[in-house]
C-alpha cells in the first residue's frame, strides 16, 4: 500500500488534476496526521495513514436548489459512462470497521474514475442551467454507493412516486452481466435525471 510520504506529496497532485477537468482549482487543503508515544516500548498511537481534506467553492441560482415534484409519465435517464462490473459491494465495504473487512469485499468495492466522463457529465448540466427557467432537468440524483438500484428508487421516492425502470436500456460495456450487477454495480460518473418530456428532444441534442 502507498507509504504516508507517497500519499502526502502525490495526492495533492491527483486532487488537482480532477479539479483541473473541471477548470476548478482547489482553494483550501490540508493534511491531519497524529502520533503519540506514551512512553512504553512498543507502545506507539495514532493514524495509520494522514488524511487529506480539499475543498473548492461552488455557487447555485436559487431556481436550481430544490427538487420539483416529478409528475407521471415523465422520462428518467441515467447520464453518463457505460455499466461495468465495478464497485459490488463498495457502500457495504465504506460501513465495515477498519481491519475486518473480507478480502472478497476489498476486491469487489474497488472504484475506478473517470474524470474525463465526469466533466462530459458536468458540461451537460452546466448548458441545462444556462437555461434558467427552461432548465428541462425537473430533478437529478448522483449514482454512488448501491448503483442505480439506490440512485433511481429515491429518485422517483421524492416525489412520492413509482416507476419503470427498463434494465436493457442502460449503457453497458460489459454485455456478461447479469440483472443484478447491472442494477448493483456502482461504476462511476453517472447521474439519474427526471426531464420535461417536452423537452427531451433538447436534451439529446445537448448530450
Amino acid at each position: 500500500i502507498a507509504s504516508p510520504l507517497q500519499i502526502m506529496t502525490e495526492g495533492p497532485v491527483g486532487a488537482a488534476a480532477f479539479n483541473n477537468e473541471f477548470g476548478r482549482p482547489n482553494i483550501a487543503g490540508y493534511f491531519r496526521t497524529f502520533e503519540h508515544d506514551n512512553g512504553e516500548p512498543c507502545h506507539r498511537f495514532g493514524y495509520h495513514k494522514p488524511i487529506m481534506l480539499a475543498g473548492g467553492l461552488g455557487n447555485i441560482r436559487p431556481g436550481h436548489v430544490d427538487k420539483q415534484k416529478i409528475p407521471a409519465g415523465t422520462p428518467i435517464v441515467v447520464l453518463g459512462g457505460p455499466t461495468m462490473l465495478i464497485g459490488l459491494g463498495g457502500g457495504a465495504a465504506s460501513s465495515v470497521a477498519s481491519g475486518s473487512s473480507s478480502e472478497s469485499l476489498d476486491f469487489a468495492s474497488v472504484q475506478r474514475g473517470n474524470p474525463e466522463m465526469q466533466r462530459r457529465c458536468q458540461e451537460v448540466i452546466d448548458a441545462c442551467c444556462a437555461m434558467g427557467e427552461h432548465n428541462p432537468i425537473i430533478s437529478i440524483h448522483d449514482v454512488g454507493a448501491g448503483g442505480l438500484c439506490n440512485a433511481l428508487p429515491e429518485l422517483v421516492h421524492d416525489s412520492d412516486c413509482g416507476g419503470n425502470f427498463e434494465l436493457r436500456k442502460i449503457l453497458n460495456d460489459e454485455l456478461s452481466m447479469s440483472p443484478m450487477q447491472i442494477w448493483c454495480n456502482e461504476s462511476q460518473e453517472r447521474y439519474v435525471l427526471a426531464l420535461a418530456a417536452d423537452r427531451l428532444r433538447e436534451f439529446e441534442q445537448l448530450c
